[in-house]
């Protein structure tokens, strides 16, 4: 797999050299479905080849090395059984080779999690997609797999056309009876989605008519009663129909009146599913994504009069999620009598279209889920249960005929196992205040015990006050590392790795932070919110501006999509992360809360090709300091340093239509920093080793006019910095990392004595060494460039002399990571 050997860099180099034949001899098999195995199991992996031996590296999620070693075939057969220790997502790389040659290359996938029992867990939230309706039916080897991340629900279907093929009579083919027996075995239960049309009944548009007669809803009805008499009481939840809203899967007369004709057949089947089963949860909505005007449209109509639940697929930013959810319950209340109804996602993911983006979706999947839980949604599905054609990378594992191997998982596999493993049985209890708007801490409880989940938008320090003398801290892969609180108190490091905390924590707070303001992590529905107002200006794209042409939108639903920010005209809005100009400006303002200089930074991104572009025009109190043409499709950044601000100034940020308004719509972020201090200048001849501690092929080289340096092979380095250490003093860096070795590390040191290593922070790497200080958001390479700011006076204190960076990989000598812009300063 490509993936592979981009991730393990210069150290896969070196193992695949001399490659005498493309031809792959190895085959890999399974001793496990899926290659999931429980803490409680040997991880075994069987290998099969024509060569004398293997090597293979293990790799985890974080891409750290956390095991080597190599066999001898006997019999054309071996087995690789590495004793990790610990769970997790794991990536293995195999060469074959006949003595030093290696004559081919295979990879593939495993996890490692702790034993869980589904059929323990009907009132179990999780739940997952599978198409075994559309075309799998015959793979439901993958269940299993399914049940051993502690997933208890499956969301599928048995389409109306393929079981009422002649009028009146009912016939199941044997691969929807098949997948239902199996579920069955493996104590999942199923939400069916009750679609699509029939032959039969209001056919006009063929599979996806809407039956918009009463004809056409009285023979759904009939389809939806023989089904549940059919599968008796295996089946305990039904959904009605599939993303009506949004026109993909609704066609015919129907979708000319979308929300009447829907609540009409949702009225029909409802009542006469009461009549003979009552027990049954009927859903309605199953909206992509949100979609409160739909919903609002539907409710008007009467269908919270004619459901249990209200379904809907959010398809969107993870931080969203609270919002977006609060304020469908929000409406819901409002047309109920002031009474909630469930509110379940039968969908959610992130969109992962590659390999590369696959970790990320693991991040995804626990930081939204997280935010659904807070928000009381009664189940969740994750979307999909194993890679498509449609999908080839979304899955929770690969497909059965899958490059690395039948059902191999993928990152958000393991993620969503310890998901469940960790929030199983727990009940939200809030999202924690005494944080910035990008860092986000949320509460469970079960009993009197307590857990939390943390994460930032930005990378940031908090501290967590607790009377406990420690706290359990579980990673998203879920290895758990106790963390001794001192004075009542304990810093995190975050970022967007997730942490689990378990424990009594009574407050907790941001260390200090550069960053001042963000316009994506302090969106909210309320004007001077967090700073940030949301506004147009009626204005002409090359017209002069002024602070006072700025008016104020209004919050609104959006046509039959989502609540945002509304100004001149329907399409004129801003919502999270776009702007969309019409006639009018879109502008995000942000009030200064600071005095003195700051770095405005963003993102510009307008995803349609069509139309002629947009335009950024960024001004502070009135003066433009940025005009920045968006072309069509484009993708950029921008960057404008050393912004004078005061107290109550104002940096408006405008969206500008050209002279043609179609397609405007655009992703435009800001970020505000503040200017703390210059970066550490370092000098190439300055830098001296940790003698015993560098190999041969090692090397640290200075670069960016002195604010960065690479490190490769194996290494430890110094470079003379004499710094008073005191308990505000802040520790900010950024590092990008290819190979982080064995330990990548960086800190201070005030004895040229590399055997004290308690001021070294270990930010990656599988060497257990109890003197470093680990920081609890451990690094990954898939991330690229990270940035931390760690309170270094609150692990230690005193002058310092030496700045330490260490990339340790002794074995293998692949360290490939580089430290930029080093900054440390006393915090605010």
């Amino acid at each position: 797999m490509v993936r592979s050997h981009v991730r393990f860099g210069s150290l896969l180099a070196a193992l695949v050299v001399a490659v005498t034949s493309v031809q792959a001899t190895l085959t890999l098999t399974q001793d496990k479905p899926g290659n999931i195995f429980y803490t409680t199991e040997t991880v075994t992996l069987p290998v099969a080849g024509t060569g004398k031996r293997i090597d293979w590296v293990i790799t985890d999620f974080f891409g750290a090395v956390v095991k080597t070693g190599g066999a001898s075939f006997s019999g054309g057969r071996t087995v690789i059984q590495p004793a990790l220790g610990k769970p997790g997502y794991f990536s293995v790389a195999i060469s074959e080779k006949n003595g030093t040659g290696v004559i081919s290359t295979k990879s593939t996938t495993f996890a490692v999690v702790t034993p869980i029992d589904v059929s323990q867990m009907a009132d179990s939230r999780f739940g997952v997609q599978t198409h075994f309706a559309q075309y799998s039916a015959a793979e439901t080897d993958i269940i299993p797999v399914l049940a051993r991340a502690g997933i208890a629900h499956v969301r599928d279907e048995q389409y109306w056309g393929n079981i009422e093929t002649v009028k009146g009579a009912f016939l199941y083919p044997s691969t929807f009876t098949n997948y239902m027996g199996a579920l069955a075995a493996q104590s999942l239960n199923p939400l069916i989605t009750l679609d699509w049309g029939n032959p039969f009944y209001d056919y006009d548009a063929g599979t996806f008519t809407g039956p918009y007669t009463q004809a056409g809803r009285a023979g759904y009805a009939n389809y939806a009663l023989n089904l549940l008499g059919r599968y008796g009481s295996q089946i305990k939840q039904v959904e009605v129909w599939n993303e009506y809203n949004a026109g993909t899967f609704i066609q015919g007369p129907a979708a000319a009146d979308k929300d009447y004709y829907y609540a009409a057949m949702l009225k029909d089947v409802y009542q006469a599913i009461k009549l003979v089963r009552p027990d049954v949860t009927v859903l309605a909505g199953a909206t992509t994504p949100v979609a409160h005007g739909f919903l609002r449209d539907i409710f008007v109509q009467g269908a919270l009069s004619s459901c249990d639940a209200i379904s809907v697929h959010p398809y969107i930013a993870a931080e969203s999620a609270d919002l977006e959810i609060s304020e469908l319950r929000n409406l819901i209340r409002q047309y109920n009598n002031n009474q909630e109804k469930p509110v379940w996602a039968t969908e959610f993911s992130l969109e992962v279209n590659n390999a590369a983006a696959q970790p990320e979706g693991a991040r995804h999947v626990v930081r939204i889920a997280t935010q659904l839980l807070n928000q009381n949604v009664a189940r969740m599905y994750y979307y999909l249960g194993g890679d498509d054609s449609n999908f080839p990378y979304r899955g929770l594992v690969g497909s059965s005929t899958g490059a690395l191997g039948k059902y191999a998982p993928h990152q958000a596999y393991v993620a969503y196992a310890v998901f469940i493993r960790q929030l199983y049985g727990w009940a939200g209890a809030g999202r924690l205040g005494g944080t910035r708007p990008g860092t986000y801490a949320y509460a469970f409880t079960n009993g009197t015990a307590q857990r939390y989940v943390l994460w930032a938008t930005t990378p940031t320090t908090v501290y967590l006050d607790s009377p406990a003398s420690s706290l359990t801290a579980t990673d998203l892969m879920g290895t758990s590392t106790t963390l001794a609180v001192t004075g009542g108190r304990l810093a995190l490091q975050l970022g967007t790795n997730p942490l689990y905390i378990t424990g009594a924590v009574n407050a907790v707070t941001d260390a200090p932070n550069r960053v001042v303001a963000d316009s994506v992590a302090d969106y909210s529905k309320g004007q001077d919110v967090n700073g940030w107002s949301y506004g147009y200006a009626d204005l002409a794209s090359g017209a002069a501006y002024s602070t006072g042409n700025f008016q104020p939108m209004h919050w609104d639903i959006w046509a039959t999509d989502n609540y945002r920010w509304i100004g001149s005209g329907i399409y004129n809005f801003l919502t999270s992360n776009q702007a969309h100009p019409s006639g009018s400006w879109a502008i995000r303002r942000w009030t200064s809360t600071v005095s003195g200089l700051v770095d405005l930074t963003g993102t510009l991104n307008r995803p349609s090709a069509n139309g002629d572009g947009t335009r950024l025009r960024l001004f502070v109190d009135g003066v433009e300091r940025l005009n920045q043409f968006i072309a069509p499709a484009a993708n950029l950044s921008y960057s404008v340093p050393n912004v004078p601000v005061g107290l109550g100034s104002r940096v408006d940020l405008a969206i500008v239509q050209e002279a043609n308004n179609a397609d405007d719509a655009t992703v435009a972020t800001m970020r505000i920093t503040r200017v703390q201090s210059s970066p550490v200048t370092l000098v190439q001849g300055n830098l001296t080793d940790y003698s015993v501690q560098s190999g041969t092929a090692s090397s640290a080289s200075v670069g960016s006019g002195g604010t960065a340096l690479t490190l490769t092979g194996n290494i430890w380095r110094k470079h003379p910095f004499s710094y008073n250490v005191t308990p505000s003093t802040m520790l900010e860096f950024t590092v990008n990392a290819t190979n982080v070795g064995e330990m990548l590390g960086i800190g201070l040191d005030s004895d040229n004595d590399y055997t004290n290593r308690n001021t070294v922070f270990k930010i990656a790497g599988a060497e257990s060494n109890g003197s470093v200080i680990p920081v609890t958001q451990v690094y990954s390479v898939d991330q690229k460039s990270v940035t931390y700011v760690i309170p270094v006076g609150a692990y230690y204190t005193g002058v310092m002399n030496y700045l330490t960076f260490v990339g340790d990989d002794d074995a293998r000598k692949a360290v490939s990571a580089t430290f930029s812009n080093i900054r440390i300063y006393e915090g605010l």
